[in-house]
């Protein structure tokens, strides 16, 4: 039918369609969040037992377990710190941020050895900081953040099998500590971001940069980055990719308030 009727009709029809697939997806992300707990249980007790055996290295001699092991203690412990959370809550959202004024360089240089997750592409991940800058900020949401970033870039270089395949990650305050913000930039020189994905880059499960992947890396960075106050955005660049996160200090934000 064309008349009024008809476009009624056509229009209940149309939101019966939407609705059916709004509840589909409900269904879905319900049982995706009894999956996600499910996980959650059983990855913190291999955390655990991968802990205790992270544990016995430190009484290793040998220089380069030395240097490794007190950084693979804190990543189990940042992971058995997250299930917890996660398990606790029920669901996986994320806790409020503890906010402080941290030094920013030695989080960075512990996403250099990102780089040995691809050994056969020879992909170098290099920082640049000044030794005094700090940012305000959670650092271990900070630290899961940029290192979804870093595996990204990470492995995009490996799939492109990118010559040379390098990632920059630079750190520079504007203002003063307390009145201004810290912005860091993950560029790297490789495919970039397909134009598809770009509509929907930071949505879960839409925003995937290459084959296979879910999406879920930038948009658990985006959020984080959200709730420490800040922002996460894609730059618009000649060649490769540049994600550009800025946080500002929260006396600041109050401020601009």
């Amino acid at each position: 039918r064309t008349d009024e009727i008809g476009e009624a009709e056509n229009a209940l029809a149309r939101m019966q369609v939407a609705l059916g697939g709004e509840l589909r997806q409900r269904r879905r992300l319900a049982e995706l969040g009894l999956s996600v707990s499910k996980i959650n249980h059983e990855l913190r007790n291999l955390l655990t037992t991968a802990q205790l055996l992270g544990d016995r290295l430190e009484s290793v001699s040998d220089p380069l377990v030395q240097r490794v092991a007190p950084r693979l203690v804190e990543t189990l412990d940042r992971a058995i710190r997250f299930c917890e959370a996660t398990l606790a809550y029920g669901r996986a959202t994320e806790p409020n941020p503890q906010r402080r004024m941290v030094a920013l360089g030695p989080l960075l240089e512990e996403l250099t050895d990102l780089a040995d997750l691809m050994p056969a592409a020879r992909i170098r991940v290099e920082v640049r900081a000044t030794p005094d800058l700090e940012i305000d900020a959670d650092p271990e949401q900070l630290l899961r953040a940029l290192t979804n970033l870093v595996r990204n870039a990470v492995q995009a270089h490996a799939a492109a099998r990118t010559a040379e395949g390098t990632v920059l990650i630079e750190g520079v305050r504007s203002g003063a500590p307390g009145a201004g913000s810290v912005t860091i930039l993950v560029s790297d020189n490789g495919p970039g971001v397909p134009e598809r994905a770009k509509a929907n880059l930071f949505a879960a499960f839409q925003g995937s940069t290459r084959a296979g992947g879910t999406g879920l890396g930038l948009a658990i960075a985006s959020e984080l980055v959200r709730l420490n106050g800040g922002t996460l955005c894609l730059d618009e660049t000649a060649g490769g990719a540049r994600f550009r996160i800025v946080i500002p200090d929260r006396a600041a934000r109050v401020k601009a308030a």
